[in-house]
Formats: structure tokens, C-alpha cells, sequence
């Protein structure tokens, strides 16, 4: 019995319990594997079976069920070579390296996965902003208080919500805001 005679659809029931790596590897084994690793099923499994252990290099909310073929292929490849690096004593920068003037908002709120967008938050002034790390272009400082402590973020299809107990001694207040 060779993997030529073995059924598409039992194929793509075992590809859906195999990790990242193996999924590539038997992509290339041999046409018909190949063939098949054209369709979108094929990633689906091993995606989400690494999704329940790993994050994504995309946004946690993401459907990645409305992806194309090509698209989770190349989510499944970038997610492996993100994985070989951090794992490495040594990882390396792969990217361009972008630089952003910050000024007083200097301290990192939240990165929003999946995009360029960061929150900054200055303890001076007590304000955030919301910047474009590709752009560089910024939003109006929004005064917050001092912050005290942060929740994890919670995201979902369209917002990330995060609270933030909030010590605002302008209004004498302790309060927390979401």
C-alpha cells in the first residue's frame, strides 16, 4: 500500500492530527501529497491543533477558516520559522527593525495582534496614545490617570478590551476603567 492508493479524504483526516512541521514534510513527499496540500482542509487541521498550543502569527480572533488555501499554507509556514527561532539560544531579528518617536509616551500598553497598531501610555502625564508603528502617525494624547495595575486583554472580532485600575489624583478618584 503506498500513500498514491490511500484515499484524499483519509489523508486529510490524518494531516488534520499531524503538528506543522509533519504537515510540510509530508506536503513534499511526493505529487499527489502536494496536490493535495492545495486544498484549504489541509491546513485548517493542523492549524488549529497548533493554535490550542502556540499563538498564531496573526491576530487570536482571526477566522482563519476564511482564509484561502495559500494564505493558511503561508500561516503555517511563517508560524513554523517563528516557532525554529524563538527556540533558538540565539533567536534572530527577521524583520526590518522600525524605529518610532515616542516622546513621553514611552512605556507599552498593548501590541494589537495582527496589526501595526500600538497602545503607549506616558506616567508623566498620564496620558495614552494609540500609534501606527509603520506610518508613525499617532492619536491625540487622551489623559487616563496614573495607572496602577492592568488586566490581560481580551480580544474579540472587532474590539480588545483591556481594565485598568486608575489612580486619578487630578479628580481625587481611584476607579477602574475599561
Amino acid at each position: 500500500l503506498s500513500l498514491d492508493t490511500v484515499p484524499a479524504d483519509i489523508l486529510l483526516q490524518v494531516v488534520a492530527s499531524l503538528g506543522l512541521r509533519d504537515a510540510i514534510s509530508l506536503s513534499m513527499v511526493n505529487r499527489s501529497l502536494h496536490a493535495l496540500s492545495k486544498e484549504h482542509s489541509y491546513w485548517l487541521g493542523p492549524l488549529r491543533l497548533t493554535r490550542l498550543s502556540q499563538p498564531l502569527p496573526c491576530a487570536t480572533v482571526d477566522d482563519i477558516a476564511g482564509r484561502s488555501a495559500e494564505s493558511l499554507k503561508q500561516l503555517a509556514l511563517h508560524a513554523v520559522r517563528l516557532k525554529r527561532n524563538w527556540r533558538d539560544p540565539f533567536p534572530k531579528i527577521t524583520g526590518p527593525i522600525t524605529t518610532f518617536r515616542c516622546g513621553l509616551h514611552n512605556s507599552i500598553l498593548y501590541c494589537l495582534p495582527g496589526t501595526d497598531a500600538i497602545v503607549l501610555y506616558s506616567l508623566e502625564e498620564g496620558t495614552i496614545i494609540c500609534a501606527d508603528m509603520k506610518t508613525g502617525q499617532s492619536s491625540t494624547p487622551m489623559y487616563v490617570g496614573r495607572i496602577i495595575d492592568m488586566s490581560s486583554p481580551m480580544e474579540e472580532p472587532t474590539s480588545f478590551t483591556v481594565a485598568a485600575l486608575i489612580d486619578d489624583r487630578l479628580r481625587g478618584t481611584t476607579s477602574l476603567s475599561l
